[in-house]
């Protein structure tokens, strides 16, 4: 119910494939705007749902590697880490 930093789901970004995952906070907060597939945690039935829509879901492979390129990729991150010490 709980996870730290999804590392997993990051790396699967990376490379461009669909993701279904758990509806919990950190998931939500670094997928909000992908084309991830989200499932009620508390309602595992959720999950074949979230799952037939991850495989009916057309060209979501590139659209996740555009999605994590945008947000997490070396130089985004590396601009990011600039402008907190530059307004530290």
């Amino acid at each position: 119910h709980s996870e730290g930093c999804p590392l997993a789901l990051l790396e699967a970004a990376a490379c461009g494939k669909k993701i279904v995952c758990s509806d919990i906070p950190v998931h939500k907060e670094l997928f909000e705007d992908s084309p991830a597939v989200f499932f009620d945690i508390s309602r595992p039935q959720s999950l074949i749902l979230a799952v037939q829509k991850a495989i009916q879901t057309d060209h979501a492979e590139g659209k996740m590697k555009e999605f994590f390129n945008s947000k997490f990729s070396h130089s985004v991150i590396a601009q990011k880490l600039i402008h907190i010490y530059k307004n530290f």
